[in-house]
């Protein structure tokens, strides 16, 4: 699926840059330029970035530099 339409980054392109090192939005603009024209993908990418993390067990350092996808607590 092509996540960005402006420069044709597909998916699998974002996973691969991800699972070579980049762990930013920032860092997937510089190598695939994907948020650098109309902005619309970068959420997607951010998603993407997290996943990732989140998926080696890296939840807690996305949840303080992202702490709006924290959890909300339920009260009792």
């Amino acid at each position: 699926m092509i996540v960005c339409v402006c420069h044709g980054v597909s998916d699998r392109e974002i996973k691969t840059a991800i699972k070579n090192g980049a762990s930013s939005v920032a860092d997937l603009s510089a190598s695939l330029g994907v948020g650098t024209c109309c902005g619309c993908c970068r959420e997607t990418c951010a998603d993407m970035v997290a996943e990732h993390a989140c998926s080696g067990g890296g939840c807690s350092s996305i949840l303080k530099a992202f702490p709006a996808f924290a959890p909300t607590p339920v009260a009792a």
